[in-house]
């Protein structure tokens, strides 16, 4: 049987990022687990990138979602990290092909994209060189109705 298309593995690569870039935020962000979410459901509702339920999540959960623990964060939380995570004047960049994944599915579906090329220019500069192989894959992925 032949090997599936590169861009049949992309969600499944993507969903393994999920837990290191929760981690990444951890470690760069000095506030509190609780007041971390704050910020996250904060940051959800202002930009629009979801609706966070009424209740906070507990602060262990956000824990649980780092060490992969839990695999079910929701999209709204994984939105509102990558949108500030890109954002940090630290420049933090993806450490391996999940997290590349995961930061390129959440780019690209932080907002409608007509086409790949404007997702890519629209990149901080710093993740255009990072991205550049796992946003058009994640393209390719969304465009099959897979994302």
């Amino acid at each position: 049987m032949p090997e599936a298309p590169t861009f049949a593995k992309f969600y499944p690569l993507a969903r393994q990022g999920f837990a290191p870039l929760i981690q990444r935020w951890r470690t760069h962000v000095t506030a509190t687990d609780e007041r971390s979410l704050m910020m996250l459901v904060d940051t959800a509702r202002i930009a629009d990138l979801g609706q966070p339920p009424v209740e906070l999540p507990a602060p262990e959960t956000l824990v649980q979602w780092a060490s992969g623990e839990r695999d079910d964060p929701p999209l709204w939380l994984l939105k509102a990290l990558l949108f500030l995570i890109v954002q940090m004047p630290s420049r933090p960049v993806p450490d391996s092909a999940a997290e590349q994944a995961a930061w390129a599915y959440l780019w690209l579906r932080l907002r409608p994209w007509s086409f790949v090329d404007d997702a890519c220019r629209a990149l901080p500069e710093h993740l255009q060189g990072v991205l550049s192989d796992a946003l058009p894959i994640g393209w390719q992925d969304m465009q099959a109705q897979r994302l």
